[in-house]
C-alpha cells in the first residue's frame, strides 16, 4: 500500500516523533499504530483492498453486498450482535463503506473495549461465512436496492461523476462502470447474486494479506501488537491471492461529449479529466486548484453563480488508486440553457490557465485546507480511517498541500487539465 513504507514481517518499524508504528504480520496483515493519549479512546479502522473496481462483469454491487454481510454475524458472534456488543461497551461511529478501491470497517471504542473490537474484527475476517445464509443475502439485496434509489432516484444529474468515468476510461478499465439508462437507473446484476457468488468473492478478497488495520488513540504499541497477534495472526487465506488489474495511466487524446435528456426539469453540466492517482504531487496540486475554483471569490463561482447562470458551481479532485478524475460541475439556473453554462465554465477555466494562482492566493488556500484537514481529522476514528486508506498521518496529509508551489500549479494546469482534451456530460430537460 502506497505511503506505508516497507516493514519486514514480524519486525515493527520504529516510530519517530509523531510517526506511527507499522508492522506486517506473518499472515500478511499490515498493522499501523499511532498513539495519542489525550483521551481514553481508540479509533479502529480495517481496510480491505477490495472495492467496486474488483467486481467481475455481471456482478455489480457484489462488493457492497459483501460489506453489508460482514455485519450479519460470524462464527462466534450472533446475528446483529456485532453492533450489540460494541454498543454495550460504549463504542460509537460503528459502520463501514465500500469505495472504488477498498472496503473499510470502523469503530471508535473506549480504551478498555479495544480487545473486544479486535476480537470482533478478527472473527468476521476469518469466519463471517460461517454465519451467512441465503436469507441474509436476500435481505441485503433489498437494502442495497433501496440505497440505490435514495442515492440516484433515476436522476442523471446525481450520476454525472459515474457518467464521466464511463466517458474517461475505456470499457476494459476497472473504473469504467456502464450506465445504460441514467433516467431509469438500476443495478440489475444484484438480482442474480446468490450465496455461492458472495462466498467466492469474500474468500478471494477478505484476506489478511489484503487488509490494513489502523489503530489511533490511547494505546501502547507493544501491548497492542501483542493483542493483534493474539486475535489475527492465526488467520490464514485459502487459495491464491487474486491478481489486480492495474492498467497504465493515460490522458485523453481528445474531447468526448455526451448529452442526456431528462424529465427532471433541471439542466446541469460536468467536465472531467483523467488525472494522476491518489497520493501523487499532481493529486495534491489539483486539490488546491479545485479549492481555488470553488471558493466564493474563485473564477468558477464568479463566472456562473454571480452571473446567475447556475445555482451551484463546484470543482473537485476525485482521488483513486489507479487514476483520478478532476471534475468541474454546475447546476443551471431555471431556464438557463446548458450551452450558456458550458460557455461560462470554459471562460472560468481559461481565466485560470491564463492567470494561474498567485503566491498569496496559494498561501491562503493551503492554510484553509490545512485547517479543514485538522478539523476533519480531530477524532481518533477519522485519523484511523485516513491511516488505513492512505497511510498518511495528519501531519503528512497537510505537508502534501504545503509542498504545492505556484510553479507546480502552473505545470499541473498545463499537463493535467489541457484545453480540448476532456470529457463532458450535459444533462438538460427534455
Amino acid at each position: 500500500m502506497a505511503g506505508l513504507g516497507a516493514a519486514g514481517i514480524g519486525v515493527a518499524t520504529p516510530a519517530r516523533a509523531g510517526e506511527p508504528v507499522v508492522q506486517r504480520l506473518a499472515n500478511g496483515l499490515t498493522v499501523i499504530i499511532e498513539p495519542d493519549r489525550r483521551a481514553r479512546r481508540v479509533g479502529v479502522a480495517l481496510r480491505y483492498s477490495v472495492g467496486v473496481r474488483h467486481e467481475p462483469r455481471g456482478y455489480r454491487q457484489i462488493a457492497h453486498l459483501a460489506e453489508h454481510l460482514m455485519f450479519r454475524g460470524s462464527a462466534h458472534v450472533e446475528p446483529a450482535m456485532h453492533f450489540g456488543h460494541l454498543a454495550a461497551a460504549g463504542a460509537h461511529s460503528v459502520g463501514g463503506f465500500t469505495a472504488w478501491d477498498c472496503t473499510v470497517l470502523h469503530e471508535t471504542v473506549p480504551t478498555g473495549a479495544l480487545p473486544l473490537a479486535l476480537w470482533l474484527e478478527s472473527d468476521r475476517m476469518g469466519f463471517a461465512l460461517d454465519r451467512v445464509g441465503e436469507r441474509d443475502v436476500e435481505l441485503e439485496r433489498e437494502i442495497l436496492r433501496n440505497e440505490a434509489r435514495q442515492r440516484h432516484g433515476g436522476d442523471p444529474i446525481r450520476l454525472r461523476t459515474r457518467l464521466l468515468a464511463q466517458r474517461i476510461f475505456p470499457s476494459d478499465h476497472p473504473y469504467h462502470r456502464e450506465v445504460e439508462n441514467p433516467e431509469r437507473f438500476a443495478e440489475p446484476d444484484i438480482d442474480a447474486i446468490g450465496l455461492a457468488d458472495v462466498a467466492w468473492f469474500m474468500q478471494q478478497y477478505y484476506r489478511p494479506e489484503r487488509a490494513t488495520l489502523a489503530l489511533v488513540g490511547d494505546v501502547d504499541p507493544s501491548e497492542v501488537l501483542s493483542l493483534v497477534r493474539r486475535y489475527f495472526e492465526s488467520l490464514r487465506s485459502h487459495g491464491p491471492d487474486p491478481v489486480d488489474d492495474r492498467p497504465p495511466f493515460r490522458r485523453l487524446d481528445g474531447s468526448t461529449d455526451e448529452r442526456i435528456a431528462t424529465s427532471q426539469g433541471r439542466a446541469a453540466l460536468s467536465l472531467g479529466w483523467p488525472t494522476a492517482p491518489l497520493g501523487t504531487s499532481e493529486d495534491a496540486a489539483l486539490d488546491v486548484i479545485a479549492r481555488h475554483l470553488t471558493r466564493p471569490d474563485g473564477p468558477l463561482r464568479k463566472a456562473l453563480v454571480d452571473r446567475q447562470l447556475a445555482t451551484r458551481a463546484h470543482a473537485r479532485q476525485h482521488s483513486f488508486e489507479l487514476a483520478s478524475i478532476f471534475e468541474v460541475s454546475a447546476s443551471a439556473s431555471e431556464l438557463t440553457p446548458v450551452s450558456a453554462v458550458a460557455e461560462a465554465a470554459d471562460q472560468a477555466l481559461e481565466t485560470l490557465h491564463r492567470h494561474g494562482i498567485t503566491p498569496a492566493r496559494r498561501d491562503l488556500l493551503v492554510a484553509r485546507m490545512a485547517l479543514d484537514a485538522r478539523r476533519g481529522m480531530e477524532s481518533f476514528g477519522a485519523r484511523a480511517m485516513k491511516l488505513a486508506t492512505t497511510g498518511l498521518t495528519l501531519r503528512r496529509h497537510v505537508a502534501r498541500y504545503e509542498a504545492v508551489t505556484p510553479a507546480a500549479i502552473e505545470a499541473v494546469l498545463t499537463e493535467a487539465l489541457p484545453r480540448g482534451r476532456r470529457a463532458s456530460v450535459a444533462v438538460w430537460p427534455a
